[in-house]
């Protein structure tokens, strides 16, 4: 019992996961075919068999994967279409005020099934984005992080590709708060996260994975471009620090895995010890390393 309870969740999941890959146009096509469907039935159906109710499953299915605007355009078709079919079972007495107002009903209940669907939409992507982001940078946290890096390491065993990462530390990031307060150190770390943020590719995940710790994975990224953009990440963060007078340096891992990680703990401990390996040699230094190869880059 509890197994098969299990999969009604996962089939649910999968359901709207495929839903989010499907395009707009065929989104709205299948949106406009049930629409129709609906419309039809409705239309043949006796008078005792209202399939009202039966209009909201697509215009609720193009309001949550397509958006609010095309929601409420299907709203106002499917609305008239309600009480077209509806129409004949009124009695032909009623004064035109009434009919008119039984349309603006039934245009009205959609549109504000629409809004409601919409509105739950909007307050689960809110939710989902706060509890993915660090609350003081406003960039990935340690389990988003985590999570960006297993789906990036399934698209590399799947496809093949190369994954690049970067573990980044802040030298001296006690001495701040010592010296300049606790206000300052979280400064600090959002200035380090902004300049992170403002120079990786658009495919790249930026997360802080703890304390004055971040992470940098970058997909697809081999040897040479994970060297380079370490480097300029070091020499950017190094200007913006020292342009706000913070005695701080950065000691670093990068590694270019040639291979996919066995797991996510693989990948974060392999670029945690090489940065462990560049803050015992003196700090404020990157070491590279390619994983996967016959023999690994010294740094």
């Amino acid at each position: 019992m509890g197994k098969n309870s299990d999969l009604v969740p996962a089939a649910l999941r999968q359901i709207a996961a495929t839903m989010h890959r499907l395009p707009r146009l065929l989104l709205l096509a299948l949106g406009t075919a049930l629409l129709t469907l609906v419309a039809d039935i409705d239309g043949r159906s006796g008078p005792h068999i209202p399939l009202s109710l039966f209009y909201v499953v697509p215009i609720a299915l193009v309001t949550w994967y397509v958006g609010g605007w095309w929601g409420m355009l299907f709203a106002f078709f499917g609305g008239v279409a309600s009480f077209v079919y509806s129409f004949h079972r009124f009695p032909m007495t009623l004064p035109p005020m009434i009919i008119a107002w039984g349309l603006t009903a039934r245009v009205g209940s959609f549109v504000v099934t629409t809004a409601l669907v919409w509105w739950l939409k909007l307050a689960v992507e809110s939710q989902r984005a706060l509890a993915n982001t660090d609350e003081l940078t406003g960039i990935r946290n340690a389990r988003a992080f985590r999570a960006a890096a297993a789906t990036e390491i399934a698209r590399a065993e799947r496809e093949g590709g190369l994954i690049s990462a970067i573990f980044i530390d802040c030298d001296h990031f006690k001495s701040v708060n010592d010296r300049f307060g606790h206000a300052a150190g979280d400064q600090l770390l959002r200035l380090i996260a902004k300049t992170m943020l403002n120079h990786v590719r658009v495919t790249d995940h930026v997360g802080r994975l703890g304390g004055d710790e971040f992470g940098i994975l970058i997909p697809g990224a081999d040897v040479e471009a994970c060297r380079g953009i370490a480097t300029k990440l070091d020499a950017l963060l190094l200007e913006a620090v020292h342009q706000q007078g913070w005695p701080v340096t950065f000691s670093a891992g990068a590694a270019t895995f040639l291979v996919p990680p066995s797991s996510v703990d693989d990948l974060l401990g392999q670029i945690d010890q090489l940065q462990y390996e560049a803050k015992s040699s003196g700090k404020n230094r990157i070491a590279y390393r390619t994983i996967g190869a016959p023999a690994a880059l010294a740094a």
